[in-house]
């Protein structure tokens, strides 16, 4: 039912309010729309928002990421790790996203006989390394020298290497050998 049918208040009663307000919606958001078509049109027009108006202003998610001073909105992928500190250098495909400048790492669990009191991944590609700050993982299961049951932890900086401390103390350093295993676990950190 058209609202001009509830002025003459058969029906519910509309206040003058309510009909000034949707007059000034049809007439300044929709243009004075008189189909659906014009009114997306009308909603449509002048998009892109500029960044004063809560967009970016761009219309390509390139240009978007240049708008924002070239941190990647969103991307993915994985990379190659290789295990350190143990005899075969076994490898394993982690997976990464990164969202606005956060990267979420998904590292699953590796394991080798050890011949070396550290433990490290290598081979993360540049583009998702921390510029400048080193950060610290939450507590992660270990082996060493065939035990379970250790809390380690890890820590990443700007040179990409995962390096895994033997117990959360950051304390002690891993059997050169016996089986050194790395449970597989998820970390966070900033590319800053």
């Amino acid at each position: 039912m058209p609202l001009q049918n509830f002025v003459s208040k058969t029906g519910p009663a509309i206040s003058a309010a309510w009909l000034n307000i949707v007059d000034a919606i049809k007439f300044t958001v929709f243009g004075d729309a008189t189909t659906k078509a014009a009114a997306r049109a009308a909603l449509t027009s002048d998009a892109p928002f500029s960044i004063a108006e809560g967009g970016t202003g761009a219309t390509s998610a390139a240009a978007a990421r240049t708008s924002l001073g070239g941190v990647p909105v969103y991307s993915s992928g994985n990379f190659v790790g290789t295990m350190t500190g143990v005899t075969t250098a076994p490898t394993i495909t982690i997976q990464y996203s990164v969202i606005s400048g956060v990267v979420v790492l998904f590292i699953p669990f590796v394991s080798g006989t050890s011949n070396a009191v550290t433990a490290t991944i290598t081979g993360m590609p540049a583009g998702i390394r921390p510029a400048t700050l080193t950060y610290w993982s939450s507590l992660i299961t270990t082996t060493d020298n065939t035990v379970p049951g250790y809390d380690s932890f890890m820590e990443v900086g700007p040179s990409g290497v995962l390096v895994y401390s033997k117990n959360a103390s950051g304390s002690g350093t891993w059997t050169a050998g016996g089986v050194k295993l790395i449970g597989g676990h998820m970390f966070t950190y900033l590319l800053v």
